[in-house]
């Protein structure tokens, strides 16, 4: 079964890194954004296995791993493992990624892969 979603990207008008640690640790934060009419998508497939495999068409680049490797940071794919990792799957997963924005444009794609990955892992077909 190949499950489809996609987040929004978003930009923020003011106080944009404001609510990232140690700043928001110590004077609190505040930010205003709004999201935009640019998407995070994605899809899932459930494997009968314990590997993942994630592409990432933003970067051409596909990662494949066993659920129980320990995150090595170093490849551009971490951020997205660290997510997968953090909810813990029960079987493994095929992921294939795409946003309207180039990575490191400000414009919150880390956020919306994150919430995009959330919602296709814990789509109760996939657990």
């Amino acid at each position: 079964m190949l499950i489809r979603g996609k987040a929004p990207l978003r930009i923020s008008f003011c106080g944009g890194g404001s609510d990232v640690s140690p700043y928001c640790d110590e004077y609190g934060g505040c930010v205003l954004s709004v999201t935009i009419g640019m998407y995070a998508m994605g899809s899932l497939e459930v494997r009968s296995d314990d590997q993942v495999r994630i592409f990432s068409v933003d970067y051409d680049e596909l990662v494949r791993y066993d659920l129980s490797s320990e995150i090595t940071p170093g490849d551009k794919l971490s951020f997205v493992r660290a997510v997968i990792k953090r909810l813990n799957p029960p079987h493994g997963i095929n992921l294939y990624i795409h946003s309207d924005a180039p990575p490191g444009t400000g414009l919150g794609s880390s956020g919306s892969i994150s919430a995009l990955i959330v919602g296709l892992v814990n789509t109760p077909s996939t657990s």
